[in-house]
């Protein structure tokens, strides 16, 4: 059974590249992982990833998939990110400045290490893949970046003998470096998973909670309102 493991934020992009997974394969182990990483929303994240994880598992069995889905591990690396100013952190004010200074290369490196960690003594034939919710839109998200990245585990993999590798299911396959995937190609995807009701409900993607409800003004939840504002649409003319 292969084996692959998945950044899991319980946000949108991030479930979306798990229900693609699911959806075009069987046969599989699939083990998600969430970072508390000292980010303003860990707490609502976390309760999405919880909900979340029973609801997929529902799903595979509803297609009858051979696939398991593990608890999701939760890692906590406190002060990681410390060098930042990013408005997503907790004690930093929250300005426009969004952006998160190698946060998507500190949490790959997170997983492979953990990998190697559970495979050091038995070993792997195969290749382990690390599935990401990657759009192409930051440096660390981009194809470019991904490319690199693999290029530096195939290395270790000559060295160990373990191979990894980063799959970005939401890129499409002809997608150039310098463009990142639309909010409508995302949406004709989650209209053709038939899955509105779990994205909408369940996931969770504003950097800025305000008790148990949602900011309105952060890039998620901008985007989240083009989306599911476009997926009702579709879901209502197809009555």
């Amino acid at each position: 059974m292969k084996h692959k493991y998945i950044l899991f934020s319980g946000g949108f992009d991030s479930t979306l590249a798990f229900l693609k997974i699911i959806e075009e394969n069987d046969n599989m182990k699939l083990t998600p992982v969430f970072f508390d990483y000292g980010q303003k929303s860990k707490e609502r994240e976390a309760q999405a990833v919880s909900r979340l994880v029973p609801a997929l598992r529902d799903r595979v069995k509803s297609k009858g998939k051979t696939i398991e889905i593990d608890d999701c591990l939760t890692s906590e690396i406190p002060n990681a990110f410390r060098w930042s100013h990013s408005s997503i952190i907790e004690g930093r004010p929250e300005t426009k400045e969004y952006g998160l200074e190698n946060r998507n290369m500190v949490l790959l490196s997170l997983v492979v290490s953990k990998i190697m960690a559970d495979y050091s003594r038995e070993g792997s034939s195969g290749i382990i893949e690390i599935i990401t919710g990657f759009t192409n839109e930051y440096y660390d998200t981009r194809l470019s970046f991904v490319h690199f990245y693999n290029s530096l585990l195939e290395k270790v993999g000559q060295e160990t003998g373990l191979k990894i590798r980063v799959i970005t299911p939401l890129i499409p396959d002809n997608q150039k470096d310098s463009i990142k995937v639309g909010i409508n190609k995302l949406t004709r995807l989650a209209h053709s998973l038939n899955a509105l009701e779990l994205l909408d409900s369940m996931t969770w993607s504003c950097y800025f909670p305000e008790g148990d409800s949602e900011c309105g003004h952060c890039p998620p939840c901008e985007k989240r309102k083009r989306i599911f504002g476009e997926l009702h649409k579709k879901k209502e003319k197809g009555k």
